[in-house]
Formats: structure tokens, sequence, C-alpha cells
């Protein structure tokens, strides 16, 4: 395991050995005085614009706008997937992230819920450049909104189905060899912006 995963998995666990105390099931936490792994910070280098744009040309055409959308707003996959018509706030040039789509199943089966966002600081209002709107609308045509569950996605695939991160990694990474950038990932983009 990584030092983050193994962080994450630690303070999981120190969560639900501090319930199991207050709930009087354990008489003190085994895990209270264990160190925290350390999780080294690397630096990290946004993609340039040159490199977002050889990206979005390497790819299907279908994924140029959320692509697009993921590197200049800085969003998640899931937070992409999750837009709907009415995120876009024209009047102010924002995109509201209220939710996102996520696929609860590995198996390929497709099940997908709408949750809320990651955190509480993940539900937010970022400035929406105007040429996102020209992207967004030209997706829009040829590729009308995925249904999921009785609502409607912004973006859909090819095959009118929702985005998730798989589908994603699959498009994205023989797009980023092509562009001369490998291991590129869609969670890079974030940086980008």
């Amino acid at each position: 395991l990584s030092a983050g995963t193994a962080k994450g998995a630690a303070i999981t666990l120190r969560s639900v050995l501090r319930h199991a105390v207050r709930e009087r099931m354990i008489h003190e936490s085994p895990a209270a005085g264990v160190p925290l792994p350390k999780v080294a910070r690397q630096l990290v280098v946004p993609h340039s614009v040159r490199q977002v744009r050889a990206l979005i040309s390497e790819g299907p055409e279908w994924y140029a706008a959320p692509l697009l959308v993921g590197a200049c707003c800085g969003l998640r996959v899931s937070e992409v997937a999750g837009l709907r018509a009415d995120a876009i706030d024209y009047e102010r040039g924002k995109l509201r992230v209220v939710r996102q789509l996520v696929r609860v199943t590995d198996d390929g089966g497709g099940a997908y819920l709408w949750t809320e966002p990651k955190s509480a600081a993940a539900v937010r209002g970022v400035p929406k450049p105007p040429h996102l709107a020209a992207a967004s609308r030209r997706h829009d045509e040829r590729y009308p909104g995925a249904k999921v569950k009785g609502e409607t996605a912004l973006f859909a695939t090819r095959q009118g189905g929702p985005l998730n991160r798989s589908l994603m990694s699959d498009v994205l990474g023989p797009a980023a060899d092509r562009a001369g950038i490998p291991g590129a990932t869609f969670h890079d983009l974030r940086h980008h912006y």
C-alpha cells in the first residue's frame, strides 16, 4: 500500500474505534497514540495549454467537452459526469457543482448513483470560461445527455451512456500516449485549472 492509502485506512479505522469507545463497546482505542504514516508531498506540475489541447485532439470527439470542462473548471470526473443543464449559470458565468454521478459497481454492471460531491468544500461555484459554452453546445447537438435514474446528465458518451472514471481512463490513456504525455490522468487536469 502507498503511504497515502495506508493513512486513509488508518484515519477511517481510528474513527470507527473512537465511535466504539463512545458507545462503550471497547474501553479504549488500540489505535490511540499510534502515529499516522507520513505522506511525502510531491510537486504538482500542471499540464500546459498545449498539452491539454493535444489530449483533447488525440481522443474521440465525444470526450472533448467533458475533458475541457474538467481542465478549465478543476472538476473531478464524477463531478463532470454529474453536471446537468441547470448547473450552468449563464448570467453569472459560473458552473455550479452540487452533485456527482458515480458508478457503484466495478463489475461492468453499470449501476450509477447521483450523490452529493465528495466533501462540503466540493460543493462550489466555479468560473465558467466563455469558450466552454460553445464546446458544451457542440457536444449536446451530437451526443444528447445521458439518462440516468430519471435525470439527464449534461454529458454522454458516443453510445449515449453516462461518463465514469473507468471509461474516461480507458479513453484518456491512449490519447495521452499519442499526445506524448504518457500516464496523464483526468485527475491531473484539476491542476490545470
